[in-house]
């Protein structure tokens, strides 16, 4: 009997660029975090990778959500310094069964100052800046998901983490990201760009 499995991967991008007092743009950072797919021969599977050593199978463990077929090859969704979480699929499959928040409700950008790496059982922000989370402006386009807010700092703030909510105050953690420093002075802004798409596939 042949096993087939379908996949459902989900693969983002953040964005930012930063804004003094004046509403002038100081630096376009581009992209700050973004998942990287990494292409492995056909037949390839996650068992075989166990034997290449800890530091692979720690990557296997906390970066690795789903594979995808694509044209006969095998590709492993590597999260680089973000991963959308644990109770954010939780959040995600009780959206389909209709006994939860809808998914549009992941629209509410926060950020702080934590640089511990992402993992998969992350709640919260490790250090959130203190600034109110911002709803974000949503549009889609086909498999794209994309929120756009800027949030303003009132200190000197050394940003080094993102994330996405589902709510104002607490609610449900989509994605962290941790990203290079960005250094604030007193009434900057960033702005931040959250792309998530969703890709077919099944092996």
């Amino acid at each position: 009997m042949t096993h087939m499995t379908a996949s459902h991967t989900v693969v983002g991008r953040l964005e930012a660029r930063l804004f003094n007092k004046y509403g002038e743009l100081v630096k376009d950072y581009g992209v700050v975090s973004e998942d990287a797919p990494i292409s492995l021969p056909p037949g390839t599977r996650l068992s075989k990778l166990s034997g290449l050593g800890p530091v692979s199978n720690l990557l296997l463990l906390i970066a690795v959500l789903s594979m995808l077929h694509y044209s006969g090859a095998l590709a492993v969704c590597l999260l680089v310094f973000g991963l959308v979480t644990n109770v954010g699929v939780n959040f995600e499959a009780a959206a389909f069964s209709n006994s939860g928040p809808q998914v549009n409700t992941l629209n509410y950008h926060d950020s702080g100052t934590g640089t511990t790496p992402a993992a998969i059982t992350d709640t919260a922000l490790v250090s959130p800046a203190g600034a109110p989370r911002v709803l974000g402006v949503q549009s889609s386009s086909t498999n794209i998901y994309q929120t756009v807010a800027t949030i303003g700092y009132a200190s000197v703030l050394l940003i080094g983490e993102w994330g996405l909510f589902s709510a104002l105050t607490g609610g449900t953690l989509w994605d962290r990201r941790v990203i290079n420093i960005i250094t604030t002075a007193p009434g900057d802004q960033i702005e931040w760009t959250y792309t998530c798409t969703f890709a077919p596939g099944g092996i």
